[in-house]
């Protein structure tokens, strides 16, 4: 049987009466009130998701941004400070191994990779890498959210006043 583990927000997501579901591997929020609600809330509004049980490694040292460059297919020495892109780890001889996102931090990258992938991704990108660049997983230190809707940005600006959102 397998051990379902609780994310950093589990316990204010049940403080809050989230109803909880089994998720790959996770204890995750469904939703509060009910899901037609919710749908709503999104579509009209606002609504935030829980994503703190995705991956999350760092790439840092020297010329990492060259070495994460080789695995995967967008060029992440493109990117601007607090940026992101999408992106594929791939086999050398092609097939991708994941999905992922690439966030460009100021001298490291923070990759979010898929929750089921995350222990395969860390492992393939550790035995890849050629020079000193390293990756650590951060995935049980980070908690990560996400807000959709239109009322979205107006909610994050508030939070953030700085934030630069698109």
């Amino acid at each position: 049987m397998e051990l379902t583990r609780e994310t950093l927000l589990s316990s204010i997501h049940r403080k809050y009466g989230a109803k909880m579901v089994h998720f790959a591997g996770w204890e995750m929020p469904l939703f509060y009130k009910t899901i037609t609600y919710e749908h709503e809330a999104v579509r009209t509004k606002a609504g935030i998701f829980d994503l703190t049980h995705m991956g999350e490694l760092r790439i840092s040292g020297k010329n990492c941004e060259l070495e994460l460059a080789q695995l995967t297919t967008n060029d992440p020495t493109k990117l601007s400070l607090s940026r992101i892109q999408y992106s594929l780890l791939c086999h050398p001889k092609g097939g991708i191994i994941d999905d992922i996102l690439v966030y460009r931090l100021k001298d490291e990258f923070l990759l979010v990779v898929n929750a089921a992938n995350t222990v395969k991704d860390y492992e393939w990108i550790k035995s890849h890498l050629k020079g000193s660049a390293k990756v650590e997983d951060l995935t049980n230190s980070i908690a990560l959210i996400a807000i959709q809707g239109p009322e979205s940005e107006k909610i994050v600006r508030e939070l953030e006043p700085i934030a630069d959102c698109y």
